[in-house]
């Protein structure tokens, strides 16, 4: 994940990393969210082993998000608006036809999931199902996505 990806999180988020300290703090809380996501689970995650792993204080991770369900819905979030940046400057690029289009986003859709490991994909799944609000989220993305 990278800071331009932060830029199209909640402003409420981002606007709390006003300085370059500050979006370097917020990669590493989202770093070690995904670190800890992969490896562990979504259970593993709690604010206490994120900070740890991001070599952080507990108040600095509670700065940014308050409550473990916002950290996991922004950055389920992020990995939405990543892979939508990607679609978006496939479908930007006029020098092919659209079927080679629809086949290039194909494929960026299959690198991406062979790309990330076999437990986030299945605790993002997991999570889509357990939170309406994201489910919502991807819902509205898979629309915008086919229109």
């Amino acid at each position: 994940m990278t800071a331009q990806f932060l830029i199209d999180m909640d402003e409420s988020i981002v606007s709390k990393a006003r300085t370059p300290k500050g979006m370097r703090t917020l990669q590493a809380i989202l770093d070690a969210t995904y670190v800890l996501i992969s490896t562990e689970g979504v259970a593993a995650a709690s604010q206490e082993a994120i900070a740890k792993r991001a070599n952080l204080t507990q108040s600095a991770v509670r700065y940014y998000f308050p409550k473990k369900e916002h950290l996991l819905y922004a950055f389920f979030y992020a990995n939405i608006k990543r892979l939508e940046a990607q679609f978006e400057e496939e479908l930007a690029k006029t020098d092919r036809d659209a079927r080679s289009q629809l086949m290039r986003i194909v494929t960026l859709h299959c690198e991406r999931i062979l790309a990330v490991e076999d437990v986030f994909y299945f605790e993002a799944a997991n999570y889509w199902a357990r939170n309406t609000g994201y489910r919502q989220l991807r819902n509205d993305w898979y629309k915008t996505a086919v229109s």
